[in-house]
């Protein structure tokens, strides 16, 4: 298992895009946006119609990458090539094509004649059920931390043309550099699903249901800090998001694991802000309640 990423600031929103064939209204512009709803749609499935290219307002660091409540079909993969300059001649980085759907459940956990038994991805009937399917990679790693990667500009390539809907649909792109903890997580920490619908009991005992959207809920605990990485990190991380603010969640990058990966990766907002504790000598701790931004 490898350490968790916490990546922020988002760079995407001061980068200027352009490129592919988008429909009216819906152009790649509004990937820009933290509003879900307020999304991307090419006018086609072909792959000069889904690519994009972007400049950065200035050179930026990217640790990791997301592409945010899409449409993208079972065989669709995704390429993202990072660039030194502003006129995409020097690749530092490129991730080839890589799947946007991975194995996500070991075939032991699957019933012999199922038709993902031997994949182990999902069913479409199964990302069609998911409120905000995720498409996550890291920059690449070197032992247990992702790569960092300067960059003047990006593109980014999706090949989907099997999609059924004729076009693909993207809700956000968040791109940042990320801070990997020294130390991961203490163990006693949380991964929960949290059901905010409202519910309300007649007389006769029958049962009324306000749906709301379900979201992730992550808490842990860094109990082994310096001070510096506490100050300089953890609290740093704290003044400049606050509540408000967002930040891409990875919590095991390792590809050992990878069929975890997309399943236990988010864009979370700081529930609460906790106080940086000197638990001993030399030694910081933070406690953190990362809740997933679900906005429709």
């Amino acid at each position: 298992m490898a350490r968790c990423m916490m990546c922020w600031p988002d760079r995407v929103p001061g980068a200027t895009l352009s490129g592919g064939s988008w429909q009216s209204g819906a152009g790649i512009a509004n990937i820009q946006s933290s509003v879900l709803s307020q999304y991307a749609r090419s006018t086609d499935a072909t792959t000069a119609s889904t690519q994009w290219k972007m400049v950065f307002d200035k050179k930026r660091y990217i640790s990791a990458a997301a592409l945010v409540k899409h449409n993208l079909s079972l065989t669709a993969t995704a390429r993202l090539v990072l660039y030194s300059d502003a006129a995409w001649t020097n690749a530092t980085y490129d991730s080839g094509f890589q799947p946007v759907w991975n194995r996500w459940f070991p075939t032991m956990s699957l019933r012999w004649g199922d038709s993902n038994f031997w994949t182990g991805k999902p069913t479409l009937e199964f990302i069609q059920s998911l409120d905000s399917p995720l498409y996550a990679q890291t920059l690449g790693m070197t032992g247990s931390l992702a790569t960092t990667v300067p960059a003047r500009s990006a593109k980014w390539f999706i090949n989907d043309t099997g999609n059924a809907t004729g076009y693909i649909q993207l809700g956000r792109l968040f791109m940042a550099e990320d801070w990997t903890p020294a130390h991961n997580f203490s163990y006693g920490s949380s991964l929960a699903w949290v059901d905010p619908s409202l519910k309300d009991t007649a007389m006769d005992g029958s049962e009324v249901f306000d749906l709301r959207t379900k979201y992730r809920e992550r808490i842990f605990t860094l109990n082994y800090m310096t001070p510096a990485e506490g100050v300089t990190q953890a609290l740093a991380m704290c003044q400049q998001l606050g509540i408000s603010g967002e930040l891409l969640y990875i919590d095991d990058p390792d590809p050992q694991n990878s069929f975890l990966f997309q399943q236990t990766s988010f864009i979370a907002r700081l529930e609460e802000l906790s106080p940086l504790q000197r638990s001993f000598f030399n030694n910081d701790s933070m406690a953190f309640k990362l809740k997933e931004v679900v906005s429709s």
